[in-house]
């Protein structure tokens, strides 16, 4: 099987609600720029590899992981056949938005 690369593309999204909670959302691409089916992506807690939440891609390789408190985190993009994608520095909220 081709070694495929993984590439996301990643939106910071602090919603304004009454609850204050973060969310982060982006795209699985790969090396061809095509969009990537059931890719996971689990983000984890910078301090402790706490891993918060795991979600997948869907047929257009957008994903959306929601409802998380502030802090700082780091996240795995991961498929079958392809290089595991990394994404780390990632704070909430974004105070640079």
């Amino acid at each position: 099987m081709k070694n495929r690369f993984l590439w996301i593309g990643i939106a910071m999204l602090i919603l304004s609600n009454s609850f204050a909670q973060n969310a982060i959302s982006g795209k699985v691409i790969d090396e061809n720029k095509q969009a990537v089916f059931l890719a996971t992506l689990a983000l984890y807690q910078e301090a402790d590899s706490v891993m918060m939440k795991a979600v997948t891609s869907d047929e257009r390789g957008r994903f959306a992981i929601t409802n998380l408190p502030d802090g700082r985190y780091y996240l795995v993009a991961s498929m079958i056949g392809a290089k595991t994608v990394q994404v780390t520095n990632i704070s909430l909220p974004n105070k640079e938005t």
